[in-house]
């Protein structure tokens, strides 16, 4: 008999599939499936945003406007990453002097911010 462990999880699901080895005749069972309530998507994330590659200072999950002056008339690099599985969508700006928009999501779709 084999036996397996694996260390807790928050899942809604456990698929577990055998296949009968080469010069075998079978097994008793060929499948088993676990089910559960699903699992309720996050509705927190934190946002991390960086400006050219770099985190930007002072960072403040509340404050939804950050002004910055451009380089040497280079439009800084905008991306942002986010925790929970949430998502980040930067929009970069159509036109000069235009904003580069950061829009953040937590994992159940809520706008965070």
């Amino acid at each position: 008999m084999t036996h397996f462990s694996f260390d807790k999880v928050n899942t809604y699901a456990v698929r577990i599939r055998m296949v009968r080895p080469d010069g075998k005749w079978g097994t008793s069972i060929t499948e088993l499936q676990i089910f559960s309530k699903q699992v309720a998507a996050a509705k927190k994330a934190q946002a991390q945003i960086q400006v050219d590659g770099k985190d930007l200072p002072n960072f403040n999950p509340g404050l939804t406007d950050y002004y910055l002056e451009a380089s040497q008339g280079k439009v800084p690099a905008v991306t942002a990453s986010v925790t929970e599985n949430g998502i980040a969508t930067v929009v970069p700006s159509v036109r000069e002097g235009d904003p580069v928009r950061v829009v953040v999501k937590a994992e159940n779709g809520d706008i965070l911010g």
